[in-house]
């Protein structure tokens, strides 16, 4: 009697266990199921962009990506990056300074009817910290507490994370001798240089020009500011179309 009650005791019990198992595996499905369907982190088929050669220029990495999809998609390739494990620096249209957010840039950008790549500015703003030692024409911003000897770390590496900026604010203030020697006694190796347009086209084409010829005739090489950067040793990709 006691070995027919333990045998009974010990069926219930593989009964039971069956069943939660089948409901655990269920649970698990359902919960992975839910979790791929609220989380984006895929790209459109084809995908709507294009990566080109990487380039170094002044020892540091530029990737240059063109855009040729529908906005709406431009979120998942901003968060596809974002979730990689490339380190890099967006830069934004000027007239959306302050956008410090994917989220924000989203919102900005579905109510933007120009042009995705006429931009300059950054992303990651509260990550920069402004040099205030220049005249108000020359706004300088560089990585948080980053000395001249980090930065031409950075750039001896081959890399740079945020980066630098550097906004000659006035485009119709042309540049003179003084304003050159103050630009060339404060950039780096590694700085990213960034021309605002405002309203006047033309004197902000002269004032790029200026400044290309003055860094380039001063060992300078540029990198273009709608390109994105990337770290070398982790960019896998030679091209992609």
């Amino acid at each position: 009697m006691y070995i027919t009650f333990h045998k009974k005791l010990l069926y219930r019990f593989s009964f039971v266990a069956v069943i939660l198992c089948i409901i655990s595996i269920l649970h698990i499905i359902f919960i992975k199921e839910i979790f791929n369907q609220s989380v984006p982190t895929y790209l459109p088929t084809p995908p709507p962009f294009s990566i080109h050669h990487v380039v170094r220029h002044d020892q540091a990495v530029s990737l240059s990506i063109t855009y040729t999809g529908n906005k709406q998609f431009l979120p998942y390739l901003l968060q596809e990056l974002k979730n990689s494990d490339m380190t890099l620096t967006i830069f934004l249209p000027f007239n959306y300074y302050h956008t410090t957010t994917i989220n924000e840039l989203n919102e900005t950008l579905n109510e933007n009817d120009g042009s995705l790549f006429e931009w300059g500015g950054w992303i990651d703003y509260k990550q920069e910290t402004q040099v205030d030692q220049l005249p108000p024409e020359i706004t300088l911003i560089r990585q948080r507490n980053a000395t001249p000897e980090q930065l031409k770390q950075i750039a001896t590496n081959g890399y740079t994370t945020i980066g630098a900026k550097l906004t000659l604010a006035e485009p119709h203030h042309l540049l003179t001798t003084d304003k050159s020697k103050e630009l060339l006694s404060h950039i780096r190796s590694g700085d990213i240089i960034a021309i605002n347009i405002e309203n006047n086209i033309a004197a902000a084409t002269e004032l790029t020009l200026q400044v290309g010829q003055l860094l380039n005739d001063s060992g300078f090489n540029l990198i273009h500011v709608s390109q994105l950067l990337f770290e070398e040793d982790k960019l896998k990709i030679e091209r992609i179309e």
